[in-house]
């Protein structure tokens, strides 16, 4: 028969084997994504000669401007999560909900953003 208490430890310590073996992986991951937006970014701006300075930094600091043209904005931050079409042609009005922002576009120009807001209560 096992003895309890080293059950109970060989349990622990598989679940902090799997914790550590996940922190790291989530990590990785992370460092991944990361590179690939810069990747992502460089690219574009060698592309992308002509563009303004303002633009051009925008992009390089992964910030949103407004005027941006559609391109502009996902090499600036990457793909949306999902994109909602609000009024169709010939003014076509989009919102593009990313991770930790919602951005409007129209005729493909962004309008105008805002970032979510945390939920209430969880800090």
């Amino acid at each position: 028969m096992v003895d309890p208490s080293l059950s109970n430890t060989l349990k622990y310590l598989g679940i902090i084997v799997i914790l550590i073996f996940f922190y790291f992986y989530y990590k990785k991951k992370a460092q991944r994504e990361r590179e690939q937006a810069v990747e992502r970014k460089s690219s574009y701006l060698r592309e992308h000669p002509d563009l303004s300075d303002e633009v051009r930094e925008a992009i390089s600091e992964g910030k949103i401007i407004e005027g941006m043209a559609e391109e502009e904005l996902l090499a600036s931050i990457g793909l949306p999560l999902r994109r909602r079409v609000i009024t169709a042609e010939p003014a076509k009005i989009e919102e593009l909900v990313f991770t930790k922002v919602y951005v409007h576009l129209h005729m493909g120009i962004v309008q105008d953003w805002k970032y979510q807001e945390k939920l209430s209560g969880l800090h």
